[in-house]
This record gives C-alpha cells, structure tokens and sequence, in this order.
C-alpha cells in the first residue's frame, strides 16, 4: 500500500509514473516494446520507492510544537547571555536593557504563570495588596511623609481638588448612587502615582529616564524628515528663522503612528496593556472594557483607543461608555509628545501626566455617571482583544504612516483656521472696548476671568507679591480658557511665549502644563462623537446626550492632576521653548 504521509516529489513522481503508464496503454506495442515498457516501469517504481525514503514525513504536531520550543529557548539562551555579557561590562550603560528585560519578564510571568493559574479570589485581592504594600513601602522609605505634603504646601492645591470633585458631584447624574470605590481608589492611586513620580527621589530620577528615552525615540524622526524635506526642518541659525513646524515638530507624528501600527500588528500593544488594565479593574473595581481603555488613552490617541475594544461597544452599559469618552477627554496622544516639548512643556510633566490621568478619568466619570447597569464585559477572561488587520509588517508601518498624515493635515487645518478667527475675534472685541474706552480688551481676557476662580483654587501660583500671583494666574486662567474654547495646541504656543518673555515662574508654568495636558476641548467633541459614532452607531444618542459631561469630567481630570502637582514638586524645572539660540543677527549687520 501506498505511504500517504509523504507529500512533495513522490507524489508527484507517482502521478507521473501513472500518467505514463496510462498514455502506453493508448500505443499499440510489440513484445519487445512491452517488454522494455516493463523494466523501464519496474526501475521507475524502485526510483520512487528509494526516493519516499529519503524524503521525511511530515512532521506532527507534536513535533512541530517541540521545535518551536526548541527554537524559543535557544533564542532566550543566546539573548541572556547578551543581557548578561552587557550588565557585566557596564551595567549603566546597558539600563536601558534592563529595563526591557524587566518589561518582558513582566509579560511573560503575567500570561504564563499568573493570568494561567491565578485563582479568582486570588486575582480579586492581588490589586489590592499590591497597591497597599506599595503605600506602605513609601512611607516607610519617606519616614516624614506627613511633613513632606501637609507642612509648608499650598493649601489652595487641597481646596482645588475638593472643589473640583464638588463641582463633578453637582452635575452628576445620579448624586445618591455613587460608588466611592472607584471614586476613592482612583483618586487614591492618583495620588500614589503622583508620589512616587514626583517626590519620591528615586521614582522622579526613573521616570525622568523614561522621559529623556521617549524624546530621543522621537528625534530619530528629524533624519526622515531631512532628508524629504531639507533646509525646512533645520534652518539656517539666522535670528527670526525658525524651522517650519508642519514640516519639523509634525513628522513626529508619522513616525509614531507608524510604529504604533507596528506594535499593533505585532500585538505588543495588546500584551502590554492588558497587565495593566487587570490591575486598574481589581483595585478599582471597574469594568474590563472601561479600564482598558482607560490604560490605552495613556499613549493612544482620542479615536483610537477604543479600537482595541472595538467588537464590544454595543454591549457597554451608558457608564461604561461616558468613561470611555472621559478617558479620551482626560488624556493626550503619544505622537503629539515631541509638538508640546517644543513648546517649552516638560518631557516630565507630560509623560506623569499622561499616566496619572488613566484612574483619575475613571474615577471623574464614575461621580458624574455612576453604575446603574449589569455590565456584561466585568472581567478581562470576557474579552478577546481586537487584531490588527494587516497582512505583514510593512504593511502595517505603511498604514501608520499613512494615517500620521491625516493627523497632520487635520492639526495643521485646524491651527490655520482657529488662529485666524481667534485674531479676528480679538480684534473685534478690542474695537468694541475701544468704543466705551476699555483698552487691551481680547477674548483671552475674558477667558482670563472667567476661569481665574478655579485657577487660583488650584494655587497655580505661588508669588509672596499678591499683585505678581494675580497676574500669574489671570495668564493660566486665559491658556485654560484658549484651551478648553480652541484646542490645547494653540494654548501651549501660546504658553511658549508667555515663557519667552519670562511672565510665567517655574511653578506657574508647571500648574499650565499639567492643566493644559488633556484633549478637553470643544473642537475634540466632533472628533469623539465621529469616531465612537462611527464604531457603534447604536450608541450615537447616548454619545451626543453625555458629551458635554464627559467633556467636564475629562478636563476635570488634567486639573485634578494639576493640584496634586502643585503640592507635591517643591522645585519646579523651568523649561525652554526649542528656539535657536546664538544665532546671527542679520539684519543688524545690514544695518551696519
């Protein structure tokens, strides 16, 4: 009988010998032909046989799965031995390999030890006691932290968060059924995160690291850039010439959304943010869909997201979806780092903020719209993450690439668009004060003053002189108001020269750059709404019903952040705008 395991040549080399012996049939033959005919079949027949032997079977599966696992232990071998070899010569210079080292085992443990064999009432107290001997560990490392935060702050740091958490209650939907736990514990792991990145020494010292990382990262983009587009990116170092920013501070958005699609397709965003969002479920106690999104929103932008929870947005319960559109509202993108570090807004603040505000969006959005459902999505076993729809690798980096673009094209319309008709509006509001003698009236200042309360609740200045902190906070108040009116953009180039011309101290301009750092905005509402609308538009009247209330409580969420900044940082770092320094003046030179 014929050996059916065996593929590739003998089988073809049978069909062959068949064929043939079926096209002699059709041939009329002498004995000798016939007998020619049946050595030269015989001699075939041993060939084939000799040839099946040689060939190996196909491999079962078990086989299959012993050489992959063969394969994947030589490579982790051969990479410790690198990792090894590396610490030994120079363990500083080789950190950031630890900390991707300590990143992978993270994920390996996670998905092979404990998401495996973590029972649930293990996994139901894990968040719990990680996060409390956490705390503990701080205090016990600090000793004076009840010295460090209550003796010497700003009172008026305290009395902003109170006042914000007062105004979200107000407008709740539903005041008496509020769950505090999420309300609490969120702003509780805030508050520890918070610590440990800004007044813990050596938590600051690391997340400083990781900040000095994330910006090189993202200079590698100025080489494409270059490249393309020449002289626009790096100018000559004339006074006045400055590089064009569509053309410079914008690619890095190319370059991040294409190795973001990267990383999507490889399902390293997936693996990576699903550890996390475990965590912020079982301490917070909120729901699978809404903590991953929350986590994702850290580095992800406002529309995308909720694209890792894409097949479950029908089943989400009206809560679940207001803390979605929160934590869209609360945070910023990942590809726009590089645009506000340009403007003079620290790597640091940025970054911190962007991870303080995951559990503080959650914790916002459960005040103003508490849990009223039975959620269908409670735990993370409920969801399969949704798969990038790339067929390979450069495909994914050529669609990120490409929706970069739209990003860049959308930014740059709408910075064209909203400056022009924000210079129009000044002037119209300045002609009319001029009418009845009211000079140097502008729609910043009337921003200015309606926003200054909540500004100066916050102690967004810390000036002894009570004229100096008025005009420090009216100048954070009217960038609050630009960007809750216009978009943040426009409010942190409009910061960078309120910097330049060294009417902003340290401390104010860390308060504005914690405030500022959140999508909440009125122009982000359309993109919201288009987006979620557009993934589940069965959803589309719950969405236009909450956004202004989402809106609220994401904004919330960068103020809140604010205040804890404010007590916290004793020594604020001053940041400059990237702008050429030393340059030549030509045109005192002509002058000359």
């Amino acid at each position: 009988m014929e050996d059916k395991s065996t593929h590739g040549i003998p089988d073809l080399l049978s069909y062959k010998s068949a064929n043939h012996i079926e096209m002699t049939k059709l041939k009329p033959m002498d004995g000798q032909s016939q007998s020619t005919t049946a050595n030269s079949e015989v001699k075939s027949a041993s060939f084939i046989c000799k040839l099946k032997e040689i060939v190996p079977k196909a491999a079962t599966p078990e086989r299959q799965l012993c050489l992959k696992w063969s394969l994947w232990i030589l490579i982790a071998i051969a990479y410790h031995a690198y990792f090894v070899a590396a610490v030994v010569k120079d363990y500083k210079r080789a950190l950031a390999l630890i900390v991707l080292t300590a990143i992978g085992w993270y994920l390996f443990l996670y998905y092979r030890l404990c998401k495996v064999y973590c029972t649930p009432k293990i996994s139901a107290t894990l968040g719990k006691s990680l996060c409390f001997s956490a705390s503990e560990a701080l205090a016990r490392k600090n000793g004076q932290m009840d010295s460090m935060l209550f003796l010497g702050r700003p009172i008026h740091s305290y009395s902003g968060i109170v006042a914000i958490v007062l105004l979200l209650l107000m407008v709740s939907e539903s005041p008496r059924k509020v769950n505090w736990r999420p309300v609490l514990t969120g702003l509780g792991l805030q508050f520890l995160i918070g610590f440990i990145v800004m007044r813990w020494p050596s938590g600051a010292l690391a997340f400083q690291w990781v900040a000095n990382q994330i910006v090189t990262f993202l200079q590698y983009s100025e080489e494409g850039a270059k490249f393309v587009y020449g002289f626009l990116v790096t100018p000559p170092n004339i006074c006045g010439m400055y590089p064009v920013f569509i053309f410079s501070v914008l690619q890095v958005i190319l370059y991040f959304a294409a190795f973001v699609s990267l990383l999507y397709y490889l399902g390293v965003i997936q693996a990576s943010m699903t550890p996390f969002a475990w965590f912020m479920q079982k301490l917070l106690g909120t729901t699978a869909a809404e903590s991953l999104n929350a986590v994702a929103a850290i580095f992800l932008g406002i529309s995308e997201s909720p694209l890792l929870i894409k097949p479950y947005l029908t089943k989400l319960t009206n809560s679940e979806l207001f803390a979605i559109m929160c934590s869209g509202y609360g945070s910023v993108s990942g590809s726009l780092f590089a645009a506000y570090v340009s403007f003079g807004a620290c790597p640091t603040y940025i970054l911190s903020a962007s991870v303080m505000s995951a559990p503080a969006s959650l914790a916002c959005a459960k005040l103003v719209m508490p849990e009223l459902e039975e959620s269908q999505l409670k735990q993370a076993e409920h969801m399969k993450l949704q798969k990038s729809e790339h067929k390979n690798i450069l495909e994914a980096i050529s669609n990120g690439a490409c929706d970069g673009i739209m990003i860049i094209a959308q930014i740059a319309a709408n910075l064209i668009v909203f400056i022009s008709m924000l210079s129009f509006l000044n002037a119209t509001i300045s002609w009319l004060g001029h009418m009845v003698d009211i000079e140097d009236l502008s729609f910043e200042k009337i921003l200015g003053y309606v926003f200054f309360p909540i500004a100066f609740l916050m102690g967004v200045s810390t000036a002894t002189d009570m004229a100096e902190r008025v005009a420090e906070t009216t100048i954070v108040a009217e960038l609050l108001g630009t960007k809750v009116v216009l978009n943040e953009f426009i409010a942190y180039q409009r910061m960078s020269q309120y910097i330049q011309s060294n009417k902003l101290s340290p401390h104010s301009q860390m308060m504005a750059t914690y405030s500022l750092c959140s999508f909440a905005n009125f122009g982000t509402i359309g993109i919201m709404l288009g987006a979620l609308g557009t993934l589940c538009p069965e959803k589309k009247t719950v969405l236009t019903q909450y956004a202004l209330k989402a809106l609220l409580a994401g904004g919330a969420t960068s103020l809140i952040t604010a205040s804890w900044a404010g007590i916290f940082v004793e020594q604020p770092t001053f940041c400059e705008p990237l702008i050429p320094k030393n340059c030549w003046n030509i045109t005192a030179g002509l002058n000359m």
